[in-house]
């Protein structure tokens, strides 16, 4: 996986060819693991990181996503993405009923929140009230989390400004990888057309766009 993961960096081949090119092996690592029913501490490790590829595609395929290629990429990656998380979830569940835990789960769960912004997945069967009540509070009380629900929260509330520098200060950089697709769409939604200035490594956000909320 490690080598695979390298290969995002590559400049050889235009994205979307690397990103095939991973997603193919991924799914076929992800089938291995399913037939042969493997859930270990290594299984877990590959589906985070096979998730961590996923997060880093879907924030770059959106800058792209004027492309009708990339577009539809994006949307696949998405529901990947999904898939993937849900796997996830069950492998822990299986390893919480023998007392271990991976110590990168409350970032994984984290994201699966992060996604329900903009509405780009599918509604859930249960709300995600009842999901969060069905997490271990070790969870739902985690920075993680807290920072996740709250990123919601604030989006449906139309508190943007909080919304913003939240981010800036607090997100991971996966968080940071997640959310950004997003953050046009905010803008857009709320007919703001100040540019939304975010450098992902200083996590600065430009005062005077701030300022407009």
């Amino acid at each position: 996986m490690d080598y695979l993961l390298h290969l995002l960096n590559s400049s050889e081949y235009p994205f979307e060819i690397v990103h095939d090119f991973i997603f193919d092996r991924t799914r076929s690592v992800r089938q291995d693991l399913s037939i042969q029913n493997l859930v270990n501490d290594q299984a877990i490790r590959i589906y985070e990181d096979v998730i961590k590829f996923h997060i880093l595609s879907h924030q770059r395929l959106a800058r792209s996503c004027q492309n009708s290629d990339a577009s539809s990429l994006c949307y696949l990656n998405t529901e990947q993405m999904m898939k993937c998380l849900l796997s996830l979830f069950d492998m822990y569940h299986t390893i919480h009923k023998i007392n271990s835990q991976s110590n990168k789960e409350a970032g994984y769960y984290s994201f699966f929140v992060l996604l329900h912004l903009g509405c780009k997945i599918p509604n859930m069967a249960n709300s995600l009230s009842f999901w969060y009540s069905q997490l271990p509070a070790s969870i739902v009380r985690s920075k993680e989390m807290i920072f996740a629900r709250t990123i919601l929260r604030c989006y449906h509330l139309g508190n943007f400004k909080r919304f913003f520098c939240m981010i800036a200060a607090e997100a991971t950089e996966l968080q940071l990888c997640l959310v950004e697709p997003f953050l046009n769409e905010v803008s857009t939604e709320e007919s703001l057309f100040f540019p939304i200035c975010i450098d992902f490594r200083t996590r600065f956000i430009d005062a005077a766009f701030i300022s407009n909320f």
